[in-house]
């Protein structure tokens, strides 16, 4: 009996003892916050001073009393946008307001440009915080040009006319064109028939500035003499390096305007 008790208390230490280290070992307290991004919505459009970029920001870990948004064009030298005070929030950014400390104007922004966000001073009761949360809003243009469209072709290359019929504009990239009809009819009234074949021609429509990319099946570069937008109707002048040419005015049908095009 007596070596029975004796194991027995043997073990009660044993068994306290392992329960304090154990206990000693997981020392749990957080410390310190992260901020974190979600939902970016939107980009800088060179088109439209009114486009926002926006994200959501949320925190984790401690309370966050503030943090600082900072902002940099392509990830240059950051500098400081703002301060936000409550979370979670969305921040909302004009490209005004982007572009707003950097240096730089609207002017100077081009297509590809990105103005990134990053965040830090990240303020809790035990301390202030970096963060390596960040996120970026690209700077483009929206181009949204795709549809068919009546049109009238005079004064072209062979003199007969008006040409009349409908024209196909098809997206195939970002602000990037195909056209079933680049000669808006006139190759019916001068040739008799459609090209067989358009070639490598696109249009390109870059801040409501057109122009024609590539060659036609013959080698031909294209490009517009005139872009004259009126309500509904929008008039191109075009020709080509073999020297056919016209004038075309494209109506919209679906009852709204074409935007500010030029050449």
């Amino acid at each position: 009996m007596k070596k029975i008790s004796l194991l027995f208390v043997a073990f009660l230490f044993v068994g306290v003892f392992t329960g304090c280290e154990e206990e000693d070992d997981f020392p749990f307290e957080t410390k310190g916050a992260t901020i974190t991004i979600s939902n970016p919505a939107g980009f800088f459009d060179l088109g439209d001073p009114s486009s926002t970029f926006s994200f959501d920001a949320s925190s984790l870990g401690e309370a966050v009393t503030s943090f600082d948004v900072l902002k940099s064009l392509n990830g240059d030298t950051p500098v400081l946008h703002g301060t936000v005070t409550s979370l979670p929030t969305t921040v909302t950014v004009t490209p005004t307001q982007a572009v707003d400390g950097l240096g730089v104007s609207l002017d100077d922004l081009q297509i590809g440009d990105e103005i990134v966000f990053t965040f830090d001073n990240v303020v809790t009761p035990s301390g202030t915080y970096p963060s390596g949360a960040s996120t970026a809003g690209a700077v483009s243009c929206l181009s949204a040009l795709a549809g068919t469209y009546d049109f009238s072709t005079v004064d072209h290359f062979c003199g007969a006319g008006p040409a009349t019929g409908q024209a196909t504009w098809s997206e195939v990239g970002p602000g990037l064109y195909e056209i079933d009809d680049w000669a808006y009819g006139s190759y019916q009234e001068c040739y008799g028939g459609p090209a067989q074949s358009w070639g490598a021609l696109q249009l390109s429509d870059v801040c409501n500035t057109l122009s024609i990319l590539g060659t036609d099946n013959y080698g031909d570069t294209w490009s517009f003499s005139s872009v004259t937008v009126d309500g509904a109707n929008l008039t191109l002048g075009w020709t080509n390096t073999y020297g056919e040419l016209g004038s075309t005015t494209l109506t919209r049908t679906d009852g709204t305007e074409w935007p500010p095009l030029t050449n």
